[in-house]
């Protein structure tokens, strides 16, 4: 039917490494077919690295360490539309860090990118997100190209088209503190 409609074009591979997908472009439908829409095709980032559990000697239950592989992570990309705020949306996939805690979410399009954990309960807080690692980048060929330490809570990561960000390291910890009362409505 008439309509405005967005396009994107995404061609995937079994580790995500050699995924291409094209920005999205904006295509209006009125009254007949669209021809000669030409998109190009991009390689996706991504980013790797590990999780790390700290249990707290104060813990309740030290014997209740939460298994890596109960713990997911979602990216979640800044929009910025050009008269407005930004705005985070969650990206659709979920990734899931191996026995030994290291993840690698790829198929990532360019953006600026904030690491979501899903925490293992209520007594679990996010202690650090950090970046001491290498980037590279498959638009400038740079492979191995020093990235500054760096804060990823405070400043999320941004990524071009190809980069693969690598050394990244999320710190669970338990012990967090909670806050109860009722809402009381005037």
């Amino acid at each position: 039917p008439d309509c405005e409609y967005e396009l994107i074009a995404d061609q995937g591979s079994s580790d995500g490494d050699g995924s291409v997908r094209t920005e999205p472009r904006r295509v209006t439908v009125r009254g007949g077919d669209v021809t000669g829409i030409e998109l190009r095709m991009l390689p996706t980032a991504s980013i790797a690295g590990k999780i790390t559990l700290e249990t707290s000697p104060n813990a309740c239950d030290p014997k209740a360490k939460p298994s890596l592989e109960e713990l997911t992570l979602y990216p979640r990309r800044e929009e910025k539309p050009a008269d407005s705020p930004a705005q985070f949306s969650r990206y659709q996939q979920v990734f899931t860090p191996n026995e030994k805690g290291e993840f690698k979410m790829n198929s990532l399009a360019p953006g600026r990118y904030r690491i979501e954990p899903n925490l293992p309960g209520e007594n679990w807080f996010i202690k650090s997100i950090m970046l001491a690692g290498t980037q590279a980048s498959a638009s400038t060929g740079a492979a191995g190209k020093p990235a500054p330490t760096s804060d990823l809570i405070r400043s999320g990561a941004m990524l071009k088209s190809g980069d693969r960000l690598t050394g990244v390291t999320v710190t669970i910890a338990d012990g967090a503190a909670s806050l109860r009362g009722k809402v009381v409505a005037k």
